[in-house]
Order: structure tokens, then sequence, then C-alpha cells
């Protein structure tokens, strides 16, 4: 852990120097999150920050061995971890010794070194060239707002950059920017979920997760803005400054395209634009910071897991007591809550860990907060507030309550033709580095335009002046780009003609649910869990569901089983098992139940109740075998319902289209086929039993559930 140093290396200085804990998940960098009260108070342009913490100052947590304690899900389907208790570690917001003595000596140009002979093992006195700038929020260690020869990009400054005629010596492209290093540029940015609609039928998809600038965020969610990729444009030697928000949920909740997977971080991973490595590469590469604002949930988690550390550290605990005010005593068999009703957790050498000077006095928490007295809590943002729901003071809180700003920066280096024309760095994107197998299947991506030197930018169709806004919008796709009419600089950016530019952004596919369907969102974006979506779509927590399917395929176990949280049981013909070395291993992978087709299946029937009070997965068929198209057995066999109302467990209907084109009744080899499922709304036992015949009205309703979804094929 660094922390402190002695006189020695601080007197020696160091190139780079991080805290954090080594085996744990790093801090965010220095300044990252400075207020601009803070920047006043420590000798920084309030210009220069815009950071929140969210009410968690910057900090680590160890791990399991000093206390922590997690509630992990790993299966197939879900990823998630909850942190229920952890002892914190914290660092100034300005910077711990070690890390105040690397940007001191970062804010040297030159340092006295050695360089390599072409040839030989010679070496000769040379300059080891470092940023020379001063640090500031987002970039502590190097200020990307710099020329080539190290100077800051201050007021009025003429930068000069290499000019690129092979001579390392010579600096003969210059140019200024009234977007300096102590007035950046600034974009204010949001991660959000929405519920994207694609086209007129409604075609839609609820986890769409996007970025928006600030003033954007709740039209967008109300569908009172159209949404579109965020587009931010700089021109050549403009310093820009990205105050980075997270509003998403901690999680994506399971739905039909991808698995329930953490995404409590997002960060902004830039290309192209020169801007610090070490702090603001979006993605923590390496032992490196984490470059990301953690989305509220994650903040709520983090403080709960601290809160509950310090109110238990120091003291013995019996385990019963410790579940309870932990909140995971419910649901606990009797037996095992007798077993350990005597168990003792001994935490006394551990002690409370209280917050400490940020440094920062526009903080939202102050030093000895996180006690029992004076517990942490989540707070509201600056510009965003408590968001939907309660406050930010008790549960449930809002959900923008603890919502973080983290900030990065970057420059836009001049680039010429053969003509000495600026051409600018062109198109370049910023994406997330933490969760893009997530991220990039759903939007969130965002693009920087680089434009000549000197421009003023309007939108294409309305002449509106674009970035006026606090936020820097308005920004748009499509814009009119006017160059200056005087040169910047050496760059003749001014002889640029007007023109027109159109920015489109493409994705290779596009998840989405058809009109009215809600599975892992609501319609405001707001999380919704699988269990609770629509239509129907039912799983208890510990099984006890059978699945009733139409039968075109020897293909349709598995598909039903894609559709289920684990794996399916099925009932099966006794036809099928000793047929083929194939349908064996197919058999005893499922575990299938032999089904006889011509005598009372009475010990098959009572192996699916075995299966059902084990707390599995059971699967029917209700056709009683394949058949050619639906429709051609009715009435359906009455096992499921009959299975439904001895156990009360729910029967869910899975409609299947397409399987009849492979390993079908009528085509018996295996071909490339386009499948269709659709899980419908359970049937509950408990809705049937005023009925004459409870059985047979469940198979009714089952049949008309699969009749809306496949009788369309058949007509």
């Amino acid at each position: 852990m660094c922390a402190l140093m002695s006189e020695r290396a601080r007197a020696a200085g160091a190139v780079n120097a991080l805290a954090g804990i080594v085996g744990q998940r790093m801090p965010t960098p220095v300044l990252d999150m400075l207020t601009e009260a803070g920047a006043t108070a420590n000798g920084y342009e309030p210009t220069q920050a815009g950071g929140w913490d969210g009410g968690l100052p910057r900090h680590a947590l160890l791990g399991y061995t000093a206390g922590g304690l997690s509630l992990d899900t790993q299966n197939r389907l879900d990823f998630s971890k909850v942190v229920e208790r952890a002892q914190p570690v914290y660092y100034p917001e300005t910077g711990t010794d070690l890390e105040r003595v690397s940007m001191a000596y970062q804010a040297e140009r030159e340092r006295p070194s050695a360089a390599n002979t072409l040839v030989g093992t010679g070496t000769t006195p040379g300059s080891y060239i470092l940023s020379g700038a001063p640090p500031v929020p987002g970039g502590p260690f190097n200020d990307p707002c710099v020329d080539d020869a190290g100077t800051p990009l201050i007021g009025n400054t003429l930068g000069w950059w290499f000019d690129g005629d092979g001579d390392q010596g010579t600096r003969e492209n210059s140019g200024r920017s009234n977007w300096t290093s102590d007035n950046p540029r600034t974009y204010k940015l949001a991660n959000v979920q929405i519920d994207a609609v694609f086209n007129k039928v409604g075609w839609h998809y609820p986890q769409e997760r996007i970025i928006a600038l600030w003033e954007d965020v709740a039209p967008t969610i109300a569908k009172q803005r159209p949404p579109e990729p965020l587009v931010m444009r700089f021109n050549t030697f403009d310093c820009g400054k990205i105050l980075h928000a997270n509003l998403v949920p901690k999680e994506f909740e399971l739905d039909d395209f991808q698995v329930r997977t953490p995404t409590d971080i997002i960060g902004q991973h830039i290309h192209l634009p020169k801007w610090d490595l070490t702090t603001n590469d979006g993605a923590a590469n390496g032992w490196n910071y984490e470059d990301g604002a953690l989305a509220p949930g994650m903040v709520i988690e983090r403080i709960k897991a601290i809160n509950n550390f310090n109110g238990l550290a120091g003291g013995t605990h019996n385990l019963v007591d410790l579940l309870v005010a932990l909140g995971k005593a419910d649901g606990l068999p009797a037996d095992l809550v007798a077993a350990v009703a005597n168990h003792q957790v001994d935490l006394t050498d551990l002690a409370p860990v209280p917050t400490i000077d940020t440094g920062d006095p526009g903080s939202s928490v102050q030093a000895g907060a996180g006690t029992v007295d004076n517990p942490l809590k989540p707070k509201p943002h600056p510009f965003f507030l408590t968001g939907v729901g309660g406050d930010c003071d008790v549960e449930p809180y809002g959900e923008y309550c603890g919502a973080r700003t983290v900030i990065q920066r970057i420059l836009m280096d001049p680039l010429v033709n053969v003509e000495g024309i600026d051409r600018g760095l062109g198109l370049t994107f910023s994406h997330d580095h933490y969760g893009p197998s997530t991220f990039q299947q759903i939007g969130l991506y965002s693009t920087i335009l680089a434009e000549p030197a000197g421009s003023t930018w309007v939108h294409n169709e309305s002449g509106v002046p674009l970035g006026t806004q606090h936020d820097g919008g308005p920004t748009t796709w499509q814009a009119a780009i006017l160059p200056p009419a005087e040169p910047v600089g050496t760059v003749q950016s001014h002889l640029i003609p007007d023109h027109r530019e159109f920015y489109f952004e493409m994705s290779d596919f596009q998840h989405a649910y058809e009109a009215g369907v809600y599975v892992g969102a609501k319609p405001t974006g707001i999380r919704l869990k699988f269990a609770e979506s629509t239509p129907g779509r039912y799983f208890g927590d510990h099984g006890e569901e059978h699945f009733a399917a139409n039968h075109l395929s020897h293909l349709d176990p598995p598909i039903v089983t894609l559709a289920a949280p684990h794996n399916v049981r099925y009932l099966a013909l006794d036809e099928l098992f000793g047929r083929t070395r194939v349908f064996d291993w197919i058999t005893l992978y499922y575990e299938a139940i032999p089904l006889s087709r011509t005598r009372a299946p009475l010990g098959a029937m009572r192996e699916a109740l075995a299966t059902l009070e084990d707390d599995r997965l059971l699967g029917v068929f209700p056709e009683g075998k394949r058949v050619a198209a639906w429709g051609e057995v009715y009435p359906p066999k009455r096992g499921a319902a009959w299975l439904a109302m001895r156990t009360g467990s729910p029967l869910i209907p899975v409609a299947i289209q397409g399987t009849q084109g492979t390993l079908s009744v009528d085509v018996p080899g295996l071909r490339r086929v386009a499948i269709r499922a659709w899980v419908e709304p359970p049937l509950l036992p408990d809705d049937y039993l005023d009925r004459v015949d409870p059985i047979g009205a469940m198979m009714d309703d089952w049949h008309r559930a699969m009749d809306r979804r496949l009788g369309p094929w058949q007509r």
C-alpha cells in the first residue's frame, strides 16, 4: 500500500507512484473527483474541476482476510456478486505523500539520464523528457494540454509542434485556441439506460445503454428526444475536459440475449487524442487506477458494506444475530439456524475505519464519517439530484443517489497535410473497457470529431450554433463546419472551405424485443428483475416449475433448456432408449424419464413428481409425440396439468416454431433452420381450483396460449 515515503525517496523523486493495495481493486485516480470548491482551495482553477464522489470518498477495499464478506453467484446465467462487509482504506483526493512527490517530479520537463548508442554498448548523456506541466484534475501526472516543447497552453499562449520534416529540433507548426489548460472546452456526459425504440412497429430494447449530455438525459429517457450516438466536437489545438457521470444499474439484468452480469463501473477509453495515460486510459490496464465512474448502486453497496464492517469490527457476535443484521436470515432452514445458534464470530482483532480529510472541502463526506454514530450515506448528484424514487437519507434510495462524476482531459494535436493545411485527427472514438463484451452490443459508444482550428459549428438543418450550453451541447450527428476567415497559427485552416458533416454509427446487430415485451428493464429504463418481466417469464428461486412445449423435433428439448435458468429433466418415450448411441447419450445427459406409450405410466409419473418435489425443473410434451405441424394433436395429453395440480407447481407454456425443418418427422436429417421460441406466462394451479375440471381447464388454457403463437404460422 502506497501512502508514506522516506525523506531519501522524497528527495530522489519518483516517476510514477500509485496509491493502492496489491491484489485488490484500485482506487480512482488522484484529483479525479475534485470538486470546484476543492480546486479553488488547492490552487487549481474551478474550470479545471467539477468531480463528485457520491457520498463515498476515494478509497480501496481490503479483502476477505481483513473481515470482508461477499455473496457470489456463479452459474451459466448469473455472474453477480454483492459485497456485504468490507474494510475500507481511504486516500486523499489531492493525493498521498508519494503521489504528490510523483506529480512534482513529472512537472519538471527534463531529468538527467543517458541514451544508448546505436552501435555497441555505450551510452551518452541525455535528458529524460517528462510532461513539464503542473498537475491538474484529469491530468495529475501528465497534463496533455502542452505543446511539443512542454509549454503549458495557458491564456493566449502560442504553442509549437513538430512539423514532420524529420528534424527533432524544429517545431514549425503553431497555433492556439480559446480553450486552454486553465479554461478547457467541457463536455458533461452521462451513461444512461433507456428503452430504445427502433422502428414504427415498436421493436425496442429496454436495457439499451448510451451516452448522453446531461441536459439530454431526462428527455431521452422520457422518449421526448430521439436517442442518437453522442458526438463531441473539438477544434485542433483545443484542450478538452470531460465530466463523466454513470447513471446505469450496477448489473445488466438477465434477458434473452445476455446473462446477468456486473456492470458496476464504466470508463471512457479514448482513442488518438493526447491524455494522461496513467489516470485517463478508462481501463485500469495493468496495475493502474480504476479510471471510471462507479454505478450509483455500487456506491450504495460499498457504503452498506463499509457501514456493516464498522458496526461489527471490534466485537464478538452471535452468527444468527449477524445474519439477521446483514438481512441474510430469511429463508434459512430451521434446523440450520438451530445448529449454529450458539456459534460466535470473533471480530475483536478488527477496528472501525472512519473517513479521513480528503483535502477537498467540497467533498460530500468530511473526516470522521462512516462510524456507528455517523454512518456513510449516498448523496444526491449535484445536477441529477436523486432521480426517480426516494431521497438519499433512507431506503429505498432514489435511483441516482450515489452517482459520481469523474474527470478526464484531452488535447487535439495538430495534423497537417503535405501542403501544410490543417487536416485534424479526423474521427476518433471513446468506449468502455470494463464491460465491453456487454456494452458494445447495446450502444455504449461515443465519438470525438476533430474540426479545423478556429472553426465554428452550427446544426446542418436549423443553423443553431452548437456547443453553447454548460454541458457542451447542443450536439448532433449532422453539422455545418465553418472554418475561420483568418489563419490560426501556421496550419492554414482558413483555406478549408465551409462544409457539411454527417456522422453515422453502425452496429453489426442489435438486441430487440417486440412491442410490449419488457425484459430486464421497464419503459423508463429502470431495472426490472427477470422474474418480473413481461410477458410472464417466471422462474422461481429453486425450481419446482415444469415446462410444457409443443413437439416438432428431437431438437426441442435443448431449445426449452435454453429458455430455463438451469438444466431440465424430460419425460421421453421409452422407445428412444437403446435406439442409438447418440440417443442414449442424450437421454443420459438430460436424465430422461422413460414414458411408455402402451402401458399406464405410473412409474414415470412417480419419478416426475419426485423431480418436482426435489426442486428440479421438468419438461413435458403434451402432444405425446413429434408432430409434423402444430394442431395435429387435439386434445393434448393431461399429464402436464395433473403434475401441476398434484404438486402446486406452475406450468409454463413454451411455444417453438422452426424446428420442424430438422430432426423432425418430415426432415429426419440435421439442417440449418431459423428457430423462434416464446416463454408464455405461467399457469398457476390455484387459479383452477374452482373449475369443474381443473386439469382439463388448465390444458385448454395451455392450448390457447400455444395457439396464439403457433396458429398464425399454420394459416
